[in-house]
């Protein structure tokens, strides 16, 4: 019997039917077309990408700027992509690994093959436990649709990796993974009374902070300077999930990656402006 991951999540993160997804990707590139010309990057090679996991009426088109980017620059290079690992977030420091251990994943656009081997290499190594139906977290299942719908034909391999071990982990797939690329699925700032973070109170001038502060961590993801992420994110409250940041650039460092590049920034506050937003960023190596 084929173990298969139904979609976990509660409707509104982002669209079920495949009907919906393909509308929404058509909206995404629409004003995807708008920008692409302001997106020339000197990469060869997709080794990873950073996209945000809120629900895609806040953050769809950010993700999609970075899966439409790695599409194009692998296409464009004869990149065979076999292979996606995906980081989810929101694991802390000293917590086993999470891992998506089924043969198939749910998407609206049909179900993403599951690298079980490599899997089973990974608890060989790693201390892990298996995902069930218990655990809700939004930071893999938003981002695997964008995956079928760009990458259709690939193996993915979906974990969650623990601050401690995720240069550890960057470098088994690095040793393991040729034909493909990696994954960290982060947001930014989140900043407000929903989240207990005011150090600017609320308003314009707020979100104005929110971007600086925001940027201190873009700078250090640009220069792939993973070793810093840890200490940046706990000092600034910049990223919700440095565990998935880390593993992803460690993983493009040792692809030989030089840096990266910005692909999109955006923030809740520009859709509707609050006192609580969240700052969201895709980028590429």
């Amino acid at each position: 019997m084929t173990n298969l991951r139904k979609k976990n999540l509660s409707p509104g993160w982002y669209p079920f039917s495949e009907r919906d997804a393909q509308l929404a990707m058509q909206k995404f590139e629409k004003e995807y077309i708008k920008i692409q010309d302001s997106l020339s990057f000197d990469i060869n090679k997709v080794n990873c990408i950073i996209v945000p996991h809120a629900g895609w009426e806040f953050s769809g088109f950010c993700s999609y700027c970075a899966f439409k980017k790695a599409q194009s620059i692998a296409r464009q290079n004869n990149q065979k992509v076999e292979k996606i690992v995906l980081f989810g977030g929101h694991l802390g420091f000293s917590e086993k690994s999470i891992v998506l251990n089924y043969q198939k994943l749910e998407t609206p656009f049909g179900f993403l093959d599951v690298d079980t081997d490599l899997i089973n290499d990974f608890k060989g190594i790693f201390s892990s436990v298996d995902e069930t139906e218990f655990f809700s977290d939004n930071t893999i299942e938003v981002n695997l649709p964008f995956i079928k719908y760009f990458f259709p034909d690939v193996k993915v391999i979906a974990l969650y990796p623990p601050l401690q071990e995720a240069v550890s982990i960057a470098k088994f797939f690095s040793d393991r993974i040729d034909n493909g690329f990696v994954i960290a699925s982060s947001d930014l700032t989140h900043y407000g009374p929903n989240y207990g973070f005011t150090p600017e109170g609320t308003g314009p001038r707020a979100y104005q902070w929110a971007c600086k502060n925001d940027q201190i961590i873009i700078d250090a993801i640009l220069n792939l300077d993973y070793d810093s992420i840890e200490n940046i994110a706990g000092k600034h409250h910049n990223s919700c999930s440095p565990n998935a940041i880390i593993a992803a650039l460690a993983f493009a460092k040792y692809k030989s990656s030089i840096k990266a590049y910005k692909v999109y920034k955006t923030s809740s506050y520009e859709l509707f402006p609050s006192a609580s937003f969240v700052g969201y960023l895709s980028a590429i190596a």
